[in-house]
């Protein structure tokens, strides 16, 4: 249909820095997030729509042209909806962990916190999802005004899983190390990590990845 094309259309045109700027100017964040909604349990809109978020939300360009609100709602929506569909859950954690960059409160309002450890451990043998999921957890547990709404020991467990599993994917051991760096401010957090060899990991992660000299923070 209308909504799976458009949103199909508006994805791809955003995986270039001038389409996103385009979907952006034009309002299709809006036309996205609307479609979303509306076809909650529909695998190719909700497909597809994510992943244009993600690709459009990945521009902080329009950081202003989101309702943030409302594209969090959508988000977690779909993980909710469709928590067996891998692309879905990839590309919805990947959008929510880029607006948590923009709006880490209304992220950790609408729920995401809980979808996003849930789908995490659904989806373990997914580096993807777990890359992304540990991005999210990284910027909200670096915002003073989100972290104390995380579940620490699990978001701390989440993350030694991910890091254990995938030890050859860079960008899970540079976001697993982020969001471990960022975790550290609960003394039950530290607690969690020492029982769960997070020191080790690092310290692996550090040796098997010499090239990432820091945390991303695209």
């Amino acid at each position: 249909g209308i909504q799976l094309l458009g949103c199909g259309a508006l994805g791809g045109l955003a995986e270039s820095p001038q389409g996103r700027a385009a979907v952006g100017r034009l309002g299709g964040i809006d036309a996205v997030t609307e479609a979303l909604l509306r076809h909650g349990t529909d695998e190719g809109v909700q497909e597809q729509g994510c992943r244009a978020l993600q690709h459009v939300l990945s521009d902080p360009v329009n950081f202003d042209k989101v309702d943030s609100a409302k594209a969090a709602q959508a988000l977690v929506g779909a993980l909710q909806q469709l928590q067996k569909h891998v692309r879905v859950q990839e590309h919805a954690c990947g959008a929510l962990a880029h607006l948590s960059l923009l709006a880490a409160g209304q992220v950790a309002q609408a729920g995401a916190v809980g979808c996003v450890v849930e789908a995490m451990w659904r989806h373990l043998c997914q580096p993807i999802v777990q890359s992304h999921g540990c991005k999210m957890l990284r910027i909200l547990a670096t915002d003073p005004d989100t972290r104390e709404l995380l579940p620490g020991p699990e978001a701390v467990a989440v993350v030694i899983e991910a890091m254990l599993l995938h030890d050859a994917h860079e960008g899970v051991q540079v976001q697993g190390c982020g969001a471990l760096s960022a975790l550290t401010h609960s003394q039950r957090n530290c607690t969690k990590m020492a029982r769960g060899g997070a020191a080790a990991l690092a310290q692996q992660a550090m040796r098997q990845h010499p090239a990432a000299s820091a945390v991303a923070t695209d």
